[in-house]
């Protein structure tokens, strides 16, 4: 009885997604499984009936599709198969079942059986344009490779195209010609170079593949990315950690496959070297994905702590890389604040938090004679009385959040050097926990 209440509950929040949606319903329609048609009820039985012999639900790992129970219309034909992913009796491992819609009802059209521990990734590729999608199943292994298999769906029978090991994989349509193409990443091990494969249909409907480097000594593939360059031109946007600093290896497509645009082959790896902390983000807001790079600031004579500044540029589709902001980045206190052209070179930072429930940052002008002038103190405020310490004389509020409120004071005006509320204004932003994180979506 357990078994069969927990098959209708996977089965109708898989329904529930993948085929009505999320169109405006009260709190209360939204929480209630919805009312299954004998359809979908038949479909319920055979599932069910698979868990009675001792199978069990096996939820993808990672990616966008990580439901036990997955609607997806394989063959194109305008109607939504059903994948139930299992793990097969004893050690049978991981399988999944594809069912066809026929006569108002679901059968089964065939079994997939994967090589590994259980299901890493799954993805739907649409690789010719069609409609029709190929299934790629990743699957993790005792080994720590993960290995893909991708199936041609065609008249639902699952033949297996190709299969590789792998890192990550992702699917993006690189070259803009309406058909997706699936990467693989694999970094580098031992005497084996890293390296992403880029798998496409050839005009002759085979399975072909170009193959890109990796920066060597990547260790960890921590997010890949689809976005655009300053171009316009779809591109992969691959962080990995290199000891202690994080690499953006940048990847697209062109008439001899794909390519890494910023690889430097002089070091064998992407001049995109930072701290591992700051991940690539589209910084002023042009949709285009930008790549940091940190520096260390002077420090103020009588101070303690470092603090960076970190510069912003994106790229083109031949490796051609522009500056387009610097920022100073409070991770602390969850803030950045953009710095003004004219500031680069000229200004320093430093913390006080010397007094409590008020954490202070104060920059500082470098003069002719390289000595450092406080002229701008932004205060991170908390506490029951942060909006009275806000309101103080020469303070001007920048931004309130949950238990915080941000205010500035502009404290010297130094020589041949300005700068105005408004401008502070325009340069704050509130830094949010994807930045240091990594994660997104």
């Amino acid at each position: 009885m357990k078994m069969r209440k927990a098959a209708a509950i996977a089965l109708s929040a898989a329904l529930f997604l993948g085929l009505f949606g999320c169109s405006g319903e009260s709190a209360e329609d939204f929480y209630a499984l919805p009312k299954l048609t004998d359809t979908y009820v038949g479909l319920q039985v055979q599932i069910t009936a698979l868990l009675e012999t001792g199978a069990e639900y096996s939820a993808p790992a990672s990616g966008q599709n990580r439901q036990s129970v997955q609607m997806e219309d394989l063959d194109g034909d305008g109607v939504r198969e059903a994948l139930a992913f299992l793990r097969a009796p004893g050690d049978g491992g991981p399988r999944v079942y594809v069912f066809r819609y026929n006569n108002g009802m679901y059968e089964r059209s065939c079994v997939l059986v994967g090589s590994g521990t259980g299901f890493e990734s799954v993805g739907y590729v649409d690789m010719d344009g069609s409609g029709a999608k190929y299934l790629a199943v990743g699957c993790s292994t005792d080994s720590g490779m993960n290995l893909l298999t991708l199936y041609d769906m065609k008249a639902l029978a699952g033949r297996a195209a190709m299969v590789t090991g792998y890192n990550r994989f992702v699917t993006a349509d690189l070259d803009g010609d309406g058909r997706t193409e699936l990467v693989t990443f694999t970094l580098s091990s031992g005497e084996n170079d890293g390296a992403a494969v880029c798998y496409s249909l050839g005009k002759d409907g085979e399975l072909t593949s170009t193959a890109a480097p990796i920066s060597s000594g990547a260790r960890n593939l921590r997010r890949v990315r689809s976005a655009v360059l300053r171009d316009g031109t779809a591109a992969l946007f691959a962080e990995s950690t290199m000891g202690t600093r994080l690499v953006t290896d940048i990847f697209c497509t062109g008439p001899e496959g794909i390519r890494n645009i910023t690889l430097d082959e002089t070091i064998g790896a992407s001049n995109t070297f930072r701290s591992s902390s700051l991940w690539s983000r589209d910084i002023d807001g042009d949709g285009v994905l930008d790549v940091p790079r940190n520096e260390q600031l002077p420090m103020v004579y009588g101070t303690s702590g470092i603090y960076d500044i970190v510069y912003w540029s994106d790229y083109d589709s031949l490796g051609q890389s522009r500056a387009v902001e610097a920022t100073y980045i409070n991770s602390a206190d969850s803030w950045f604040f953009v710095f003004p052209e004219e500031w680069l070179g000229n200004v320093t930072v430093h913390r006080q938090d010397s007094v409590g429930g008020e954490r202070a940052v104060i920059f500082s002008f470098l003069d002719r004679r390289n000595e450092a002038v406080d002229f701008l103190t932004i205060y991170t405020l908390t506490g029951d009385n942060r909006e009275e310490r806000a309101a103080a004389a020469g303070r001007f509020v920048l931004r309130r959040q949950d238990e915080k409120v941000f205010a500035a004071e502009i404290t010297a005006r130094p020589e041949g050097f300005q700068a105005e509320r408004e401008q502070v204004e325009q340069s704050f932003n509130i830094l949010y926990s994807e930045w240091m994180t990594g994660e997104v979506g």
